[in-house]
């Protein structure tokens, strides 16, 4: 990786680094080399003066080791630099601590960070132009946003507020105050984590949101200023019931684990957050999920209490979302009547949804673009009533197409498979081309969704016992999922070594097109960077790439798992490497491998 890291490393120099030294006075990368422990960022409620509203203070420290003495140096040679450039800079002293107040335009953190990372100068700018001084560049009519810093205890604090960091300072001197880990607003049990997290993060996101919006109504009308249309906002989709947010990442011999906690109360849990609340019920891949997949997840939740929690959901939000939504069912149900009189979404469509939701996408068949944009997944559905479903499904997408040809049904096995236009789609992308068509079957149980015939057809025969290998059935799956204390409600996973080798070989076919690659999944888009290769060349040259042989090794895969009880839901992410497991090329090592870094 050394030649591709010193193409990176100097791109950053010359594209971010060299202007920030330009626009700020002051070297971002020799900030970083003062870092000698812990860093840690806080957002922080402070009561507002009589009669206004709470504010909000951030606070950073920076452990700082054995540098100290070499902070403070350079501290005072950024005030020098910024008197130099006739920038607003004075000294102060926070409860006898020496400290620093820049005054920086732009309004707030956003502004600043922005003003900080901007790769050029804007046109008729340059150092020490006026878009850094107290008096220009879009400050202009604003107030200056002041950046207090000070070194104390062994450590660099910054912070918006100088209220803050008395407050703080004196707390360190044993002043009045409770600590957020002393006080009764934290789960211990979630605290206990941060000694051994890589990255550990807490939020009060309820208090947060209300800290913007605390004088809305939830049935407001949507003339509210913004922080009210925010605070309504987050009622309707359900967080405001969020007490808070755990998340933290442990890095161990074998791979890293990701882990975020939800405290919100079972009661709680309505409208979009309802859809994290999966039902407890067996989430393992059925013995018919082919072993070569490259992703898979299955979710446990019902279809029909999603509908109605996202209608709660989108009414909450206000009258154009309901008219919107009003729109889009009410044309479904004219598109489902254009092939049968009787049709009826709700009955047809939406109280026929089950709680098994499933998908999963085979590898690349080939070693170009082309094969890794292609590979194809199907997607499943739960039903007590498939095959109705199927067809339900069948005929409003059909109707909706408004074309002679979009009907088309076919015997595969004993089953029938219907193929209809993709909805939305647009005209084909050559002349002469075919729309592409989405293809639609049933089972006793599930009903398949494929772009790609052929791949709706092996999930066929592998209900009839045709298929290979099954992915639970691979050595120590299961052990893998089980020891994340995961298997029902959710269950997720994703072969990085399979996607990496296909990406690189279809790199190496046509280094050009990176630029405009699509990635494949559920989710999948275009990069579509915008910029001719000679742009981002400078950032990442293919043929600096290593060959699929050096990565091997270090690249496995990753689970995703779910746990949830009446107080808090639990998402887990696990990734091991090569040598651990996780890619068809690697054996698992089973749950201790999760464990390995504690």
């Amino acid at each position: 990786m050394a030649p591709l890291r010193r193409q990176v490393e100097a791109a950053w120099e010359e594209r971010v680094q060299r202007a920030a030294r330009e626009r700020w006075a002051v070297s971002w990368g020799e900030v970083a080399g003062w870092l000698q422990g812990q860093w840690t960022w806080a957002v922080v409620e402070q009561s507002g003066p009589e009669g206004k509203d709470p504010s909000l203070a951030a606070l950073m420290v920076m452990e700082l080791g054995d540098r100290v003495e070499q902070v403070r140096t350079q501290m005072t040679r950024l005030q020098e630099r910024w008197v130099a450039a006739g920038r607003s800079v004075r000294s102060e002293q926070v409860r006898g601590v020496p400290v620093l107040v820049l005054s920086v335009p732009g309004g707030g953190w956003f502004e600043t960070i922005v003003h900080a990372l901007r790769a050029r100068p804007e046109a008729g700018t340059g150092a020490g132009s006026a878009d850094v001084s107290p008096s220009g560049g879009g400050g202009a009519g604003r107030d200056s946003f002041r950046l207090v810093l000070g070194v104390h205890r062994g450590a660099l604090w910054l912070s918006d507020s100088p209220a803050l960091l008395e407050r703080v300072f004196s707390g360190l001197d044993g002043g009045p105050g409770v600590a957020l880990g002393e006080s009764q607003r934290v789960d211990p049990g979630e605290w206990a984590g941060l000694s051994d997290s890589m990255v550990f993060a807490w939020a009060a996101l309820g208090r947060w949101l209300r800290a913007g919006g605390r004088a809305s109504a939830p049935e407001g009308d949507g003339t509210e200023d913004v922080s009210a249309q925010l605070w309504r906002l987050a009622w309707a989709v359900g967080l405001s019931e969020v007490r808070s947010v755990t998340f933290r990442w442990v890095l161990g011999d074998a791979g890293s684990r990701w882990e975020c906690v939800l405290r919100v109360p079972e009661q709680g849990r309505r409208r979009l957050l309802a859809l994290l609340d999966f039902d407890d019920l067996d989430a393992m891949p059925p013995e018919w999920v082919p072993g070569d997949v490259t992703r898979f997840y299955r979710f446990r939740f019902s279809g029909r209490r999603a509908w109605s929690e996202l209608e709660q959901a989108l009414a909450g939000m206000g009258p154009v979302w309901q008219r919107v939504w009003t729109f889009l069912v009410e044309t479904a149900q004219q598109a489902g009547r254009q092939r049968r009189d009787d049709f009826d979404l709700y009955r047809d469509v939406v109280d026929r949804l089950g709680n098994d939701w499933l998908y999963w996408q085979d590898g690349p068949r080939g070693s170009g673009w082309e094969a890794w944009e292609g590979a194809t997944g199907i997607w499943l559905v739960g039903s007590g009533e498939a095959a109705q479903l199927a067809r339900s499904v069948a005929e409003m997408l059909a109707g909706a197409a408004l074309r002679p040809d979009a009907w088309e049904e076919r015997d595969f096995l004993g089953r029938t498979v219907y193929s209809v236009p993709i909805p939305l789609a647009g005209p084909p992308g050559e002349p002469g081309g075919e729309v592409g068509r989405l293809h639609i079957a049933a089972s006793e149980r599930h009903v398949g969704f494929a772009l790609d015939p052929a791949v709706l057809e092996n999930w066929l025969r592998s209900l009839q016992g045709l298929g290979t290998d099954s992915l639970g059935s691979r050595p120590g799956w299961r052990a893998q999922v089980v020891g994340m204390g995961g298997g029902r409600g959710w269950v997720g996973y994703e072969d990085y070594a399979a996607m990496l080798r296909g990406l690189l070989a279809a790199v190496q076919s046509d280094p050009e097109h990176l630029g405009q690659a699509r990635l494949p999944g559920p989710l999948g888009f275009r990069l579509q960077l915008q910029m001719a290769p000679e742009q981002w060349r400078p950032w990442l040259d293919p043929a600096l790439l290593p060959p699929w042989e050096a990565w091997a090794p270090y690249v496995g895969g990753g689970w995703y798992a779910f746990e949830g009880d009446a107080e808090a839901l639990r998402f887990r992410y696990v990734v091991t490497g090569g040598k651990g497991g996780g890619g068809r090329s690697g054996t698992l090592s089973g749950p201790q491998s999760v464990e390995g870094g504690r």
